[in-house]
């Protein structure tokens, strides 16, 4: 989307712009937000981020006897 930007700053006219579409989608977690508002992101959810700014921590379960 930003090439667009370039183009009409100058002087290219929108409606003379091809059309494109988006070819790959991006997704960032703020984690340190979503843990301040108690909010618990699955696990699914956590392995398709590109992108994350606060460390993973996934808890496993204690074995017995120990």
């Amino acid at each position: 989307m930003g090439g667009y930007a370039g183009r009409i700053q100058s002087g290219g006219k929108p409606s003379y712009l091809p059309v494109q579409q988006v070819t790959r989608l991006e997704m960032a977690l703020n984690l340190k937000t979503a843990k301040a508002r108690g909010l618990t992101i699955p696990l699914a959810l956590l392995a398709r981020a590109d992108e994350m700014n606060y460390p993973v921590v996934v808890a496993r379960p204690l074995r017995p006897g120990k």
